[in-house]
């Protein structure tokens, strides 16, 4: 298939080649959360986000091309399939990142990066329209790119700084070009499809999080009431996002760029319903699960408040997105409360909250949108 936009397709739906890529992120996902679960405090809870965004970045940015470019040849699949492979490696790594595997995580970074500039020189020589566009996403890209093979010269501890200002200046060139030159459309429909593929891929590890706790409790009654709780958070965050979170205003960038909070809150998730199945027994969860399991609740109810307001929404959707901000800062308080109040009663409070949320927004969207 010729390299096109893809907003001049008919039909704009993801090609097996992105879902495979999605697929990849699986691994990505659950090497985090394994991360995040082996030590929750504050150090390892800041290097769980850092390291999320880094490879976060990869997805997101292949995503975004993949949306404006239509395009399905042999060159496309090998640059897309090498970094699927670099972002495995990093995934590998993500656990001594930052203790003696700095090199090799750094290298599997440099190498999805390489191929992010590849694709997207393709598209700067392919279509003139995309000129401008691509060619101020090379220059900033490169940049990061550059600090990244740089970092590999520098000892730690400054080499994490220089990876935090690498992905700080590939994350702002999107937004830096947006304003310098007109930007290539994104389409709705599919990047609200992949964004939605991506929930399900984080939530999917909060299913493998409480298969593993139950396989270690042999079904204790208060260990089960809490995995079935936390399945049942699960299950309420998708139901919330897929049928109460508009899509409308899908081809914002803001858009993009929110759902970090959304996957890294949700990436929390995981770990944090481990760790409160493992814990169940005990007087109260610890501060670390507490923080994994409402700490990523809090941070994705958040950035579904900013999804709506970003959009200018009607009264409806504002009234939507005040309910969202009043039940975190409820789940919020949780967290706190959670350390006088046993494990079960923490994830049942935790369950009525958003229960209440998902029936206040489903009775809103009801009233405003009869049909």
């Amino acid at each position: 298939m010729r390299l096109r936009l893809r907003s001049t397709v008919i039909e704009a739906r993801p090609t097996n080649l992105e879902l495979f890529f999605d697929l990849v992120f699986v691994v990505v996902i659950s090497q985090l959360s394994a991360f995040l679960a082996a030590d929750p405090t504050p150090k390892r809870f800041l290097e769980y986000f850092g390291l999320f965004v880094a490879v976060w970045f990869t997805w997101a940015a292949f995503t975004a091309y993949a949306d404006r470019f239509d395009v399905d040849d042999t060159p496309h699949r090998v640059l897309v399939l090498g970094a699927a492979l670099a972002n495995i490696i990093a995934a590998i790594h993500v656990d001594d990142a930052f203790s003696g595997g700095s090199e090799p995580f750094a290298l599997a970074c440099i190498a999805a990066r390489v191929m992010l500039l590849a694709v997207t020189d393709r598209a700067r020589r392919g279509i003139p329209e995309a000129r401008g566009f691509q060619t101020s996403y090379e220059v900033g890209w490169s940049i990061g790119l550059a600090l990244w093979i740089v970092s590999l010269v520098v000892p730690t501890p400054a080499r994490y700084a220089l990876w935090a200002v690498a992905v700080a200046v590939e994350v702002a060139t999107p937004l830096v070009t947006m304003l310098e030159t007109r930007a290539l459309p994104l389409v709705s429909s599919h990047i609200a499809e992949r964004f939605g593929l991506f929930t399900i891929i984080v939530l999917g590890e909060s299913m493998v999080s409480v298969a593993a706790g139950i396989a270690k409790i042999d079904f204790e009654l208060a260990s089960s009431l809490v995995a079935v709780g936390t399945v049942v958070v699960a299950a309420l965050v998708w139901w919330l996002y897929f049928d109460c979170v508009t899509t409308v205003h899908a081809v914002s960038a803001w858009y993009v760029y929110i759902h970090f909070g959304v996957y890294a809150g949700l990436g929390t998730v995981a770990p944090g319903a481990l760790l409160a199945i493992q814990d169940a027994d005990d007087a109260t969860l610890p501060a670390g699960a507490r923080a994994a399991l409402c700490g990523g609740i809090v941070v994705f109810l958040v950035a579904l408040c900013f999804i709506e307001l970003t959009s200018r929404p009607p009264p409806a959707a504002q009234r939507r997105a005040a309910a969202r901000a009043v039940v975190a800062l409820a789940v919020l308080g949780l967290a706190f409360a959670g350390a006088v109040l046993t494990p079960l009663a923490t994830v049942g409070l935790l369950v009525a909250l958003l229960l209440a949320e998902l029936a206040y927004e489903l009775v809103t969207l009801r009233r405003s949108s009869p049909a």
